[in-house]
């Protein structure tokens, strides 16, 4: 029987060393055991490796998981700012709560700068760009706007040209409000 081990030893200068150790019988010609035979190998480079591999596979966890919680956070602050937009267009500019609403997009901005923070950070792949139409883009925004409209909003959307076409990542669109 084979048996094997892995040990983390000192050597005499004081480095630490992670040691694989395998230990297998000596048999005599009739089948005892006579002694043991011992091999050990300096895997210290190979547990590195292991750790910085494992170290990489939690920065990749952590980076997707801040995407997609910087997303679901950018969607919220689109919605907040869509209705602190609707404030400011019924409230008198000279009165008191004016100042909420510019704490309210103060806020927003601030949230927004950390959203692009958190999705530059688990950007791991390359930017890959397509062609975009931004009229169907509009269009697709103003769909999501609609539900959170009374009945007495209409949402208009009017196209400058009847091309609106430009080269981004779909992926990776940030908004700054």
């Amino acid at each position: 029987m084979v048996d094997h081990h892995e040990s983390l030893r000192v050597t005499k200068d004081g480095r630490q060393l992670n040691v694989s150790i395998t230990v297998s019988p000596l048999r005599d010609a009739a089948g005892e055991i006579v002694g043991a035979s011992a091999i050990a190998r300096d895997i210290t480079g190979q547990k590195r490796a292991e750790r910085q591999l494992h170290q990489s596979q939690k920065m990749e966890a952590i980076g997707r998981l801040a995407g997609g919680v910087a997303h679901d956070f950018n969607n919220i602050l689109g919605i907040i700012n869509a209705c602190s937009e609707f404030l400011r267009d019924r409230i008198d500019p000279a009165a008191d709560a004016a100042q909420y609403v510019d704490n309210i997009k103060s806020a927003i901005e601030r949230g927004s700068s950390l959203t692009r923070q958190l999705l530059a950070f688990s950007r791991s792949s390359t930017v890959q760009p397509q062609l975009l139409d931004l009229n169907a883009r509009l269009k697709d925004v103003g769909k999501l706007l609609r539900p959170l409209m009374g009945d007495d909003v209409e949402i208009l959307i009017v196209s400058k040209s009847p091309t609106a076409v430009v080269e981004a990542d779909p992926d990776n669109w940030t908004r700054s409000w």
